[in-house]
């Protein structure tokens, strides 16, 4: 009798023994690794890295003077014609964004991906979109699945415009080239204006004339309208 509660006293102060041990450790490791960080209030909320009007440069060294030692970048392929513009900034943790006064130990990894330059497709970088304004055969479903997303840049003119819903909506439609009702080259091109010019710019279009157009491609339109399909981000009459 004596024996086996002696072996459970044993057996309590070993489980005791390694606790304390096991949680001593963690307290150590913890109080190691922490030793260096500091806790890093927002001054803004993900919005603002995402609207950032610096360079890329600059706004990594504002995210180092705020305390981050780990910021990581990404390129981007594509800007239209923003080098530079952040495309989304997250902080490791934070899966929906973060807000203003969010705080964050200083090793936690940032990533930001970025725009790098102006490379939009245009005929002399792109053979594939100069096929789509000079080949009345061209296969647009093949273009919009290799290039959703992307910007392209073209001269172009205007082939069909019309509006509906009482003036409020337009339909647009370019081909390549300067326009010559007798001999329109490539495929039609359906444009979205609607979203991004003034009144003053939509009133102005006419059938024939010769635009300068940057839009970017949307398969998902396009496949509904079941031609190429842009939406605009320049369109201008030259």
């Amino acid at each position: 009798m004596i024996k086996n509660i002696f072996r459970l006293l044993l057996i309590i102060c070993f489980i005791f023994i390694s606790t304390f041990s096991i949680v001593g450790c963690d307290l150590d490791d913890e109080s190691t690794s922490s030793s260096n960080l500091i806790k890093i209030s927002m001054p803004y909320d993900d919005d603002y890295y995402e609207t950032y009007s610096g360079t890329l440069e600059e706004l990594v060294k504002e995210l180092e003077d705020l305390g981050f030692t780990n910021i990581k970048t990404e390129e981007c392929s594509y800007s239209g014609y923003e080098p530079d513009l952040v495309k989304d900034i997250t902080i490791e943790g934070e899966w929906f964004g973060f807000e203003k006064g969010d705080v964050f130990k200083s090793n936690k990894e940032v990533k930001i991906e970025y725009y790098t330059e102006c490379l939009n497709l245009t005929i002399d970088n792109c053979e594939d979109l100069k096929n789509i304004l000079t080949n009345e055969s061209a296969n647009y479903l093949e273009f919009l699945e290799e290039y959703d997303g992307k910007y392209v840049e073209f001269d172009g003119c205007v082939t069909y415009y019309s509006t509906y819903l009482g003036g409020t909506s337009h339909i647009v439609y370019v081909n390549g080239g300067d326009y010559d009702a007798n001999n329109l080259k490539g495929l039609h091109i359906k444009v979205n204006i609607d979203v991004v010019f003034d009144d003053y710019v939509i009133d102005e279009v006419e059938v024939g004339q010769n635009i300068k157009l940057i839009g970017k491609v949307s398969e998902y339109s396009g496949e509904y309208y079941k031609m190429v399909y842009l939406d605009a981000v320049y369109f201008q009459y030259r």
